[in-house]
């Protein structure tokens, strides 16, 4: 299972990828059952394409810190599988640039 970025800040939109393959060829149509908590799913794929790749789009939710996502991939034929990620969403840096006078002097904050 990858994603499509390294820093996740929370609220972000996400890509997940998952690959299922077997004897290193790519399984068509094995069924997807993905578990996620912390996000909102946008969009997800319930079967893999003829690349053996299904996709999940989602957003982090606000509150959280961590994101945890699963997924069971399962055929006829073959033994299912189970990939697991959990992922630390990081806030946006605020900020704040103030600037004021005082007799003449300037004094500067700066809060990141």
């Amino acid at each position: 299972m990858t994603t499509n970025a390294s820093v996740i800040h929370r609220g972000d939109v996400l890509e997940v990828t998952a690959l299922v393959c077997s004897d290193l060829k790519p399984v068509e149509n094995a069924t997807l059952n993905w578990n996620i908590i912390g996000r909102v799913v946008l969009r997800k794929a319930d079967v893999t394409d003829q690349n053996g790749i299904g996709r999940l789009i989602l957003k982090s939710e606000e509150e959280v810190s961590v994101m945890y996502i699963n997924v069971v991939a399962t055929k006829k034929g073959y033994s299912s599988a189970l990939a697991s990620r959990a992922l630390r969403l990081y806030p946006y840096l605020s900020t704040n640039l103030s600037l004021s006078y005082h007799f003449g002097k300037r004094i500067l904050g700066l809060q990141v």
